[in-house]
């Protein structure tokens, strides 16, 4: 099964902007170790699925972004498996530790170029700790607008 969360919203001169988010199943990592791998196939299938919905609702001028837990260090592997959507550590060319390596992404889909990564970080947990194994993650984005009507 596909489980992808999204949202949408319309803002004017950036026009409509879904945010999509999902999870990777464990032990799906592109790696020779058969522990490590079993899971594969699902998050090959998982990632086109993801692939498909940006495509479909980046479709014209509309923006897409993503979130998850790709549990695929991403500073090492494609995590989307070549669909068309690029991470901000990928784009920034900078990776932090998430909690069990660089696992955790936020990316865009962004068929006519107007979105372009400015930051992403991980954010520590030892002001205020948030018992849980992932650290937050935020990252921001500069948007060319579009042109008044």
């Amino acid at each position: 099964d596909l489980h992808v969360t999204w949202a949408g919203c319309y803002i004017p001169r950036i026009g409509r902007v879904s945010f999509l988010s999902s999870h990777y199943a464990t032990r799906g990592r592109p790696v020779k170790d058969p522990e490590f791998s079993k899971n594969l196939g699902a998050n090959k299938i998982l990632a086109r699925g993801i692939g498909d919905m940006a495509t479909k609702l980046g479709a014209g001028n509309a923006l897409v972004f993503y979130g998850g837990d790709q549990n695929i260090i991403d500073k090492d592997h494609d995590t989307f498996f070549g669909e068309n959507l690029t991470t901000a550590w990928d784009e920034l060319k900078k990776y932090q530790n998430t909690g069990h390596g660089n696992i955790d992404v936020i990316a865009s889909y962004d068929r006519d170029k107007r979105v372009k990564a400015k930051y992403i970080r991980a954010l520590s947990d030892k002001k205020q700790f948030m018992y849980t194994d992932h650290f937050p993650v935020e990252a921001g984005f500069e948007i060319r607008l579009l042109p008044q009507k």
